[in-house]
This record gives structure tokens, sequence and C-alpha cells, in this order.
């Protein structure tokens, strides 16, 4: 059996739904009646707040508070070094950002090592020089 807290959420959002009715989810579970009745009537008899949007006036006003506040207490630096630790935090916390700077960090490695290795094996190996010593000789004849 779920627990009264499951039981209370689900007859709650029942009811504000319309699917079942304040006495037909406490008779669904009469056992716990007692104790779900004052419960659920309480949660239900709690209303949305309105909606609220300051004013301008308000929201100048508040805003010139918070900054004389912030520079009373020299709280501007720190501000801004949160901010920009906030930011860093965020974009590593994208799993598939972080996924593909490793990957291209991996593949920009991997193509100069390519690069390295194959320039050292032209210069290295004996026959490829071979082949442009005797490319060079036949264009200098020409």
């Amino acid at each position: 059996m779920p627990g009264i807290e499951n039981i209370l959420t689900s007859c709650i959002s029942d009811v504000k739904a319309d699917r079942h009715t304040l006495e037909s989810c406490l008779a669904s579970y009469p056992s716990l009646r007692g104790q779900l009745e004052p419960l659920l009537k309480i949660a239900l008899s709690i209303k949305e707040p309105p909606a609220f949007k300051p004013n301008d006036e308000f929201r100048i006003r508040a805003r010139v508070q918070l900054m004389a506040y912030m520079h009373d207490n020299g709280i501007k630096d720190k501000a801004r070094h949160d901010i920009l630790a906030y930011s860093l935090r965020g974009f590593w916390s994208r799993s598939w950002l972080k996924t593909a700077t490793i990957t291209v960090a991996i593949m920009l490695i991997l193509l100069t090592i390519t690069t390295v290795a194959s320039s050292f094996h032209f210069f290295l190996c004996p026959k490829s020089f071979a082949a442009v010593k005797i490319s060079l000789n036949n264009t200098s004849e020409l």
C-alpha cells in the first residue's frame, strides 16, 4: 500500500482535476479516512495566489535600493566573480557540450600526431627520399 503522502498527493490532484470528489477519494481509503479527511480539506481550501506583477516604480526603487546596498557593503566585485563562476559552472554542466569539446580536442591531437608522423616517415624513409631525388633530377634535366 502506498504511503499516506502519495495518497494525499494523488487525491489532491484528482479532486483539483475533477477526476474524483473528496468523498470518493476518502471512500477509496477507508482505513486512512480519519487522517486523510482533515488534510484533504485543508489542502483543498488553499487557493492559488493571484498573479502578481510589480509596477515599474516598484522595480526601479528595488533596484536602486539593491545597488546602494551592494555599493555600501562592497559586494560588487564578489558579485562579478560569482556570476563568472556560475556561468562557467553552467557551461560544464551540460554533458553534451562537455563531450563535444573533449571529442574535438582528441581529434585535433590525433590529427597533429598523424601529420607529424607522416612528415617524419617521408623524410626518414630512404625509398621515398630516393624517389624524390630521382624526380628532382628528372625535372632539372628538362
